[in-house]
Parts: structure tokens; sequence; C-alpha cells
């Protein structure tokens, strides 16, 4: 059976423990114009919450509030949100389980895309989110991401008359098999795709696909020339087909030009920024002005950055102690 993804601080949570408490949704710390916001959890809810996607202009972020600290998969309650300064988090809904999350957003901010489960027996389906209603894009399939103008989602699922797992890459709602495996991400013009199958790294582009080697790929620049990942345990960038380390842990986006990566250290022990010009870099280090009053604060995953590099998202442990999505927008 497919689980969704929480993909959080399961590491960070194990050491530093979850502390319940109040909300602090939309608290925005900030040092010469640069911001950290964290984005709180929803109402109701008292768990965690973590980013996943951010539009162009950082004003809408989409990810998943979770209102229980089980380790049971089956004893969560998992929310997509979408967030913006003006409502803050808005709860996405599910298409009919107790789960949902949402992993991508177009740059526009009007299109999000994700899976739910449907059912009490949490079969999941893909989803597409515009004008407040989910749209399902079918049973046993899920989305992980979708192209600036929210025209190509990828991810994955069964398809009809195909053994396994495929990656599946849609086009105005229609699906295309890539192969065996799962997509994680698509570059802002949809035409280069990467992920995984049966172990190792790819990048696909009109039917041709490229083995990275052993590994996961998790984001791709506009020109498809950079793919960002992991690989053995370590954060890597593929330059050409041509892997290059970054640290340990994993990077999970880039910028369109390719040139800005962002992850976690050692996972999720801190976000990490990646430049050539000045290699790694801990968020918390770097910003750490905007995170001064608060000495329990810090960026711990960076899970996406904007196509312009300006606009971070992610997971850290906030004001209140627990670990909650954040919003960093690093122009000064």
């Amino acid at each position: 059976m497919f689980t969704l993804q929480y993909r959080g601080n399961a590491r960070v949570a194990a050491r530093n423990g979850f502390l319940v408490g109040l909300l602090t949704t939309g608290l925005t710390l900030s040092a010469s114009a640069q911001t950290l916001t964290w984005l709180g959890v929803l109402d109701d809810y008292s768990g965690s919450s973590i980013a996943y996607s951010v539009s162009a202009d950082g004003g809408v972020v989409v990810g998943v509030s979770k209102d229980d600290f089980s380790y049971r998969y089956e004893e969560q309650t998992w929310r997509a949100f979408r967030w913006t300064p003006d409502d803050g988090m808005i709860n996405l809904g599910t298409l009919g389980g107790p789960k949902s999350a949402a992993y991508g957003v177009s740059a526009d901010g009007n299109i999000v895309v994700g899976t739910s489960s449907v059912d009490s027996l949490e079969r999941l389906a893909g989803f597409v989110w515009r004008n407040g209603t989910l749209q399902s894009l079918g049973v046993n399939t899920f989305v992980n991401a979708v192209s600036a103008d929210g025209r190509v989602m990828v991810g994955g699922g069964t398809l009809p008359g195909l053994s396994g797992v495929r990656a599946i890459r849609w086009v105005n709602g229609r699906a295309q098999d890539l192969g065996p495996g799962i997509a994680y991400g698509v570059s802002p013009d949809g035409r280069f795709v990467v992920g995984q199958s049966n172990g190792r790294a790819f990048r696909w582009n009109s039917g041709r696909i490229l083995d990275l080697g052993p590994g996961v790929a998790y984001g791709v620049s506009a020109n498809g020339r950079v793919v960002v990942g992991e690989s053995s345990g370590r954060a890597v960038r593929w330059v050409n087909g041509v892997k290059f380390d970054i640290a340990p842990g994993a990077a999970y986006g880039v910028s369109a030009d390719g040139n800005l990566i962002v992850g976690g250290y050692n996972y999720n022990w801190y976000a990490f920024r990646w430049t050539p010009t000045r290699g790694l870099e801990d968020l918390n280090d770097v910003f750490d002005e905007t995170i001064s009053g608060c000495f329990q604060c810090y960026m711990s995953e960076a899970r996406a950055v904007s196509a312009d590099g300006r606009y971070i998202v992610g997971q850290g442990r906030g004001p209140v102690g627990a670990f909650e999505a954040f919003l960093l927008d690093t122009q000064p």
C-alpha cells in the first residue's frame, strides 16, 4: 500500500522532543529587512508542520500540518495547507480519508498539488487544488511537484495494463508513463522530470532517460543541466550527468539557474544553502539575526527555494518549541 510521506524532522524530534503549546501562526522575526516567518500549525492542530513548496513571489507556501505526535502512521491525522500572509494557514481538506499533503505550488500560487487518502483504508490519490476545490487524479496515484504554469504535474502510481509503481507525468490532467519508479521534481517549464527508478536517480526529457547512478533526484534547474538530490547519504548535484558532492544529507531544491541549492545537512540537523561562489552555508549562521531573539529557534531543513533563489521554505524549531514550517526571505 502507498503511504503519504511526511519527510520531516524524525531525527530532530527524537533528539529534542516536541513541546505542545501555543500557536505561532505568522510570527515574523526580521533583521535588515531579511525576514523569517514561522507559519505555525492549523487551528485545532497541536503537532507540527512542514513547508514543501513556495510560489515565485513568496506569497504562497504549501505543505502539511500534522496534529498527532504518534510515530504510528495509522494513528496520525494530516492536512495539506496553503499559507498566505493575509489568510494564514488554510486547511485544504482531503478526498475522503484522514490524511492529505501538499507538495507543490504553481508560480502564481493558484494551483496546489499533492496527495490525499480517499477512504478509511487509506488508499491514496494524487490531487490538484484550484479555486478552493480538490480534484482527484485517480486512486493509487500520488503527486510530488508541479510546473510553474501548473500544466505539468509529476509523481507516480499504478497505470492500467502496466505492472508495479510507475513514474508519471500529467499534462493538463492526462497521464504519461515514464517507466518504473517515482518522479519527485519537474523543471519550471515541465520539460525535465527527475526522480528515482530501481534505486537509481534519473532525469527524463522528451522520452529520453538519463541514468544518474545510485541515489534519488529531487529537483532540476530550468535548462535541465543541474539536478539535485541524495546519493549514499550525501547531498549531491549532478551537472550534465556528472555527480558532485555537497555534504552529508540531502539536497531538495534548486533555483531556476541551478546556482543555488537548498537542503538538510545530515538530513535535518540544519538547513543549508549552497552556491558555487560561497559553497556550503548553514542558514542559521548566514541569517542569524533573524532568529537572534529566540534562543531555541533554528531552521533544520530547507525543502524548496523559489525560482529566483530569494525565498526558502522548510521546517525548523519555532518560538514555542514545536517543529513548524518556515518562510525565509533572504533579500536585505
